[in-house]
């Protein structure tokens, strides 16, 4: 088997069903497998699946469902779909998105043409009222780590390819409870330090659909949370090289609070004590204002976005030092 492909769902409904017909098409040559894991739906979600597949007889045998007793969020059904892949390499598709033909074609040759453990697809992102492809090439990882702690995008699962060695749970650090977001930086973040090198692959991209049903299209409290665990979990992976990317990571969260509310100053410092010198929450103003630019020009123009968060990251350095000096 060259390519598992996990699908996590939960109540996704006919979006499941125009997703999994995209998925069987992509697989029809054979070579893939598909991995669907039903995290607790109600509302038969897996049913629609199976009546999509009565269209490809001869994808029966590389179909696979997974059925978890209890809704227990994306984190822990990826971790599923995952344990049950038999490929090669293994990819990601959210429910609701719509990969374009040769998609996974277009990955695993650049895999086997390069040797290289992660590729990396573009992605377009499909707005209500637009679209937004993104697909910038970097040089190295930590280069593609700036473009994965600066975008919204390249910090995804879904648009790439890893070698199962790369991506396997063991030895990770992983979440110990519920996580809905965050949680594919926090394995993208660790499958990247374990690949001897990484290729990028200008095919087909991968759509993804923004929608207010998705779990991006709304702020939730817990959200806060998850970005937080994330944070604590990638300071004891990543290298003192990539630190600056969990300094980024608590930016976020700070502006993420200030817009969304569910953390006050003094939760915040509590926090991260080392941060308490700068002032609260609130009156670090220069700061809050170009992370929260950024977040929203990444959306647009990722591009621009990097150096406004290049910018905030300085001057909080300048700001940390200044402190010191003081």
């Amino acid at each position: 088997m060259d390519v598992s492909i996990v699908v996590p769902f939960f109540n996704a409904g006919p979006r499941l069903a125009k997703c999994a017909r995209s998925l069987f098409a992509q697989a029809s040559h054979g070579g893939v497998q598909l991995v669907f894991v039903d995290d607790g739906s109600t509302d038969g979600s897996a049913e629609a699946v199976s009546a999509a597949l009565g269209d490809f007889p001869s994808l029966r045998d590389a179909a696979k469902f997974v059925r978890l007793d209890a809704n227990g969020g994306v984190a822990a059904a990826r971790l599923a779909g995952l344990a049950a892949a038999e490929g090669e390499f293994v990819s990601f598709c959210d429910a609701d998105d719509e990969p374009e033909p040769g998609f996974y074609d277009s990955m695993l040759a650049k895999a086997r043409e390069s040797g290289a453990d992660v590729v990396v697809a573009p992605a377009t992102v499909v707005w209500p009222d637009g679209e937004t492809r993104v697909d910038d090439v970097y040089p190295d990882v930590d280069a593609f780590f700036r473009a994965a702690f600066h975008t919204t995008y390249f910090n995804a699962l879904w648009n790439k390819l890893f070698r199962r060695e790369a991506i396997a749970p063991d030895g990770m650090a992983l979440p110990a409870g519920r996580m809905d977001v965050s949680e594919d930086l926090l394995i993208v973040s660790q499958a990247l330090l374990r690949a001897k090198s990484i290729a990028f692959s200008g095919g087909p991209s991968y759509r993804y659909i923004m929608s207010a049903s998705s779990i991006c299209g709304k702020w939730r409290p817990s959200y806060l949370s998850d970005q937080i665990e994330t944070a604590r979990l990638l300071e004891g992976v990543l290298p003192g090289r990539l630190q600056w990317c969990v300094r980024h990571l608590r930016h976020r969260i700070q502006s993420n609070a200030l817009r969304f509310g569910g953390l006050d100053a003094r939760s915040y410092a509590a926090l991260w004590p080392e941060d308490r010198r700068l002032g609260s929450l609130r009156s670090d103003r220069l700061l809050r204002k170009g992370t929260a630019a950024a977040i929203w020009l990444s959306g647009f123009a990722p591009s621009a976005a990097m150096p406004l968060f290049s910018a905030a990251a300085r001057l909080r350095d300048r700001l940390r030092g200044r402190m010191r000096d003081a």
